[in-house]
């Protein structure tokens, strides 16, 4: 009921978006940030799920999701802004498990692309997700730990297609679709 609060909830609304975009993407998100607006708009190019204006769909999504949830909280409708919320929590994992993907991809033996940095980044990703994961499939959660753990005597020792059968199994729980994620393209 407090909208100029800056305590309150619309403060923490502008915070949160000023945590997901940084301060390096600029007023039109053209800038280089490091933040995870920039991982996504990094993550599209990989899997086919840029805008036409060369941005990520998910950004896209995400900033539709936080003007949404701004006219609710500028409404006094916090109730409404939650589910918002929600939404774009889900939004978010998404540059997670295509980091995942993608350097389960690179770390595969059978590819050969990448070793021991392909291994640490897929963790740092698959780290990231991995709580979401397990809330949904334990099974599918061991799945991606054994194979992406940078302490496994084996990388990706099930193979890039038992890390993405995990993840896939587990998308609509974690209320993602394959179209968010898109397909991982090798550069061929």
């Amino acid at each position: 009921g407090v909208l100029a609060d800056n305590d309150k909830g619309v403060h923490a609304w502008d915070e949160a978006w000023a945590f997901y975009a940084g301060s390096l993407e600029g007023a039109d998100g053209s800038g280089s940030g490091v933040q995870p607006y920039a991982l996504a708009d990094k993550r599209c190019v990989d899997f086919g799920t840029c805008t036409a204006s060369g941005g990520s769909a998910i950004n896209r999504d995400i900033v539709e999701l936080f003007r949404d949830g701004l006219q609710l909280l500028g409404a006094g409708k916090c109730t409404d802004a939650r589910s918002v919320m929600n939404a774009i929590t889900r939004k978010m994992a998404v540059p997670l498990v295509q980091g995942v993907l993608r350097y389960a991809w690179m770390a595969d033996p059978v590819n050969g692309v990448s070793g021991p940095k392909a291994i640490a980044e897929g963790w740092a990703f698959a780290r990231g997700i991995l709580p979401q994961v397990q809330q949904c499939s334990v099974a599918a959660a061991a799945t991606v730990r054994t194979n992406m753990d940078i302490a496994s005597a084996s990388a990706v020792s099930g193979g890039f297609a038992a890390v993405k059968q995990a993840l896939e199994s587990v998308y609509a729980c974690m209320g993602i679709s394959c179209g968010d994620v898109g397909g991982i393209l090798n550069g061929a």
